[in-house]
């Protein structure tokens, strides 16, 4: 099993632990009996193969990965070069599961998001990347260290110009890269719809002169439907994980 195979499995196994846990917490504070409680386990125990298998068949229909590449390969099917797309999803776990696969393949990666450079390497088990942090400020920086791995500066999440320019020179020196985008939510609140949507066509009308990959993390309740639904037409293609 390969290193990649082995982290994706534990995710899973750690996240049905948590799930049968919270399940057992849910039913415990309830007011069932024991005797009830029991039963109640049995009765879940005996559907967890159907909801696996349930489960699998959904991530093969929503990454569009076929039977035999979902037994082959340790990441989806190949995105398509110059291509946008979005993942709706309550938390952004297949969205870095798919820019780390992309990553150690040897495509250059840029992450833009809030979250700091330790928690993307702890949490998502990313190295080797290049992340802009959407804060109140601009700042330069370099290689943190070499424990982590990747090149930080932070970017004012105010000011989109300046964020389009930074991608535009990143993307100019790194052919083929893979872009995450994991905050469109703190994007427009900073901005409103209208600006970050001007944004994204920008990156959009890009992508295919640099041969790169937009990737778009987002909840799926976090926009106003009008503007969700503005959104989604503008992208490749549109993916929905339900949790």
């Amino acid at each position: 099993m390969t290193d990649e195979r082995i982290e994706y499995f534990l995710r899973g196994y750690k996240k049905g632990l948590k799930e049968a846990w919270n399940e057992i917490l849910k039913d415990g504070s309830s007011g069932y009996s024991v005797t009830e409680l029991r039963m109640m386990i049995k009765s879940k125990m005996a559907t967890i193969e159907q909801r696996g298998e349930a489960q699998v068949e959904l991530l093969r229909k929503e990454l569009g990965i076929t039977e035999g590449d979902f037994s082959k390969s340790s990441g989806p099917d190949e995105l398509m070069e110059g291509c946008s797309y979005l993942i709706k999803e309550h938390a952004p776990e297949a969205s870095y599961a798919i820019f780390r696969y992309m990553i150690r393949k040897g495509n250059s990666g840029l992450c833009i998001t809030r979250k700091s450079g330790r928690v993307l390497k702890e949490k998502y088990g990313l190295e080797n990347f290049t992340l802009l942090r959407l804060g109140k400020k601009d700042s330069s920086g370099g290689v943190l260290s070499s424990a982590l791995g990747m090149s930080e500066s932070s970017i004012s999440s105010g000011n989109l110009s300046s964020l389009y320019e930074k991608i535009v020179s990143y993307l100019d020196e790194n052919k083929g890269a893979v872009m995450l985008v994991d905050g469109i939510e703190y994007l427009v609140s900073q901005n409103e719809f209208k600006p970050v949507m001007k944004f994204i066509q920008r990156l959009n009308d890009i992508l295919e002169k640099h041969g790169a990959y937009l990737i778009i993390t987002i909840s799926p309740n976090s926009l106003e439907p009008t503007d969700m639904s503005t959104l989604e037409r503008e992208m490749t293609e549109v993916i929905t994980i339900n949790e």
